[in-house]
């Protein structure tokens, strides 16, 4: 009997009915197929789930109690390990995937003879048969295991532990278990041979001579027979499904805890997922922002080009990453930056997007002041300079002689400390943005312009250089004028007749790292100011006299490399660069 959906059980009964030696029989209803249970008059039930109404368990478990020896074959249109999750695999004579038999029907009739000629009994030979039947589905490993020994395997179990059928059968189930495992297998089956548990499902860790490992899934039952009790089962070979599912829980923890906001779309743009910290940033909880869309955050401050830019650019199915000003739920406006990538299947196709949500609403504070106090540097305070030594050269002419004219000399020296600081910070400002705009440059190269330079605006100094033919760093301008920096601030600062400063560059292809050293003979740096380059930050109590060499940590940190400060012994400083080879 052909129990499924009218058309493909009308059809594959026409097949069947050519290489099947029995009558194919297909109930149009339920009552119907009820009424040839009762008469008793079948050989065997072939059904698919989509005939089922009440459960594929609730079903098996009806028939068994009509006919217990009645031989089952499943036609199963869900994963396997889902319909094994279901039902005691060992209830069936075969199950088969309906797709394959609707492509091929005729492909149940070997099947199905063979049942049509087996005995209805129950005996240790009959569950080995209809248990090897199974064989023909090779996505699955099918075994037998007698007295804690195997007396069945498949191909498929043999090549998930990476030997043979011939040399597995008659071996020792713990033979194929990882020494960890054994006390957790041994359980299992103890429970099973002592009749505390029918059956069982579990995974364990098994050997493989060409892996460390493999992570198999087992779902085994307890058959008593004529001649004694066994386990048959089948195996599933879900390394990689082990493997994916820890590393889906790592990533899964890693959104949680995250900084940045991160929410999931579908292609419609409704939301499936938000992390706690896009709790934080929007405001809105996860009850409210799932099956919303991203339209909750519009705060109508973005034109129409904004999003059809972002829509062209995913349609188009590339990254897109850009600002935007957001609301959150208590109507606050907050800047965002965003990056929207496109996710697809294991088919290629595009099943939504995941988006990275920044807050950088404090940060984009934090630069327009910056931007506003370097265009107060740039212009409005070296004008006032330009102005003050103005009016100190007609002053100066009037005081000459006089007690004030010490005055004059203190104002002249202190505006132009402050001009030079202006200087400096509009120097220190170009230098870092320039930073984006980096290319391979040779620092042999650069080391010996800046000896010369600053060589010849101090003649006094001996600045002695040893160093490679060539050494390729990435870098640029910014870098010049760190080097150069260095080399002044040693030379300028130098409490000794004659500035001596020695340069060591080195390379360390190993860790892909080149080394600069340089030494001076001055009276170094004061804890005070080693403490704060330590620190990274300024207080005022802990704090530098100049930005010099804030300007090399900034370059260094920006071209992803390192400066350590360190006052030389019995005096001197020692200034140490870290930076990656090109």
């Amino acid at each position: 009997m052909l129990a499924a959906e009218t058309k493909f059980a009308k059809d594959t009964a026409a097949e069947l009915s050519a290489c099947v030696d029995a009558t194919v029989e297909t109930p149009a209803t339920p009552s119907e197929a009820h009424a040839y249970l009762d008469r008793g008059d079948i050989s065997c039930l072939v059904f698919s789930e989509g005939a089922v109404e009440d459960g594929l368990a609730n079903f098996v478990d009806m028939v068994k109690d009509v006919m217990p020896d009645l031989p089952l074959v499943l036609l199963h249109e869900r994963p396997f390990d889902a319909v094994a999750d279901e039902i005691d695999l060992s209830t069936l004579a075969d199950i088969r995937a309906k797709e394959s038999v609707a492509a091929n029907p005729r492909c149940l009739c070997p099947c199905l003879n063979r049942v049509a000629a087996s005995p209805a009994s129950g005996d240790a030979e009959l569950l080995r048969k209809r248990y090897e039947r199974l064989v023909e589905q090779d996505i699955i490993g099918v075994y037998t295991v007698e007295d804690r020994k195997f007396t069945y395997v498949n191909e498929r179990v043999a090549e998930i532990f990476g030997t043979t059928p011939e040399a597995l059968t008659g071996t020792s189930v713990f033979d194929v278990v990882a020494p960890e495992d054994h006390e957790r297998v041994r359980e299992r089956i103890c429970r099973r041979e002592r009749g505390v548990e029918e059956s069982s499902h579990y995974t364990f860790r098994g050997t493989h001579p060409e892996h460390d490992t493999v992570v198999v899934e087992v779902y085994g039952s307890r058959v008593e027979t004529a001649s004694g009790s066994l386990i048959i089962g089948v195996m599933l070979d879900i390394t990689e499904r082990d493997s994916y599912e820890r590393e889906l829980r790592r990533l899964s923890q890693a959104l949680e805890y995250a900084a940045t906001g991160v929410y999931i779309t579908d292609t419609d743009s409704v939301i499936q997922y938000v992390n706690p910290a896009f709790e934080r940033i929007t405001g809105y909880d996860r009850n409210e922002a799932v099956g919303a869309t991203p339209q909750i955050l519009n705060s109508g401050q973005m034109d129409d080009e904004y999003f059809d830019r972002l829509y062209r650019t995913l349609e188009a199915e590339e990254v897109w990453e850009e600002s935007i000003i957001d609301q959150r739920r208590n109507g606050e406006f907050y800047h965002a930056y965003q990056t929207i990538t496109p996710y697809k299947t294991r088919d290629g196709e595009t099943a939504g997007y995941v988006a990275i949500h920044s807050d950088i609403t404090e940060s984009r504070i934090q630069q327009q002041v910056l931007q506003v106090f370097q265009r107060l540097f740039r212009h409005n305070l070296r004008n006032k300079l330009t102005v003050i030594h103005g009016h100190l050269d007609l002053l100066r002419s009037e005081v000459t002689g006089t007690p004030a004219e010490g005055s004059i000399d203190e104002i002249s020296e202190a505006t132009a400390q402050l001009d030079s600081l202006s200087r400096k910070t509009t120097q220190v400002t170009s230098a870092l943005e320039s930073i984006d705009e980096t290319h391979t440059i040779d620092l042999v190269s650069v080391l010996q312009r800046e000896r010369d330079t600053v060589h010849s605006e101090n003649s006094a100094a001996s600045i002695t250089l040893e160093t490679p033919s060539e050494l390729f760093v990435e870098g640029g301008g910014e870098l010049e004028v760190a080097v150069n920096e260095l080399l002044t601030n040693a030379v300028v600062h130098c409490d000794q007749d004659e500035p001596e400063v020695s340069v060591l560059l080195t390379a360390d292809p190993e860790h892909s790292k080149a080394s600069l050293v340089i030494r001076d003979n001055g009276p170094g740096i004061t804890d005070v100011q080693l403490a704060a380059l330590d620190s990274g930050e300024e207080t005022p109590l802990v704090h530098t006299e100049g930005i010099g060499l804030w300007l090399v940590e900034w370059v260094l940190t920006g071209l992803g490399g390192d400066v350590e400060f360190e006052n030389d012994t019995p005096r001197g400083l020692i200034v140490t660069l870290t930076l990656p080879l090109a």
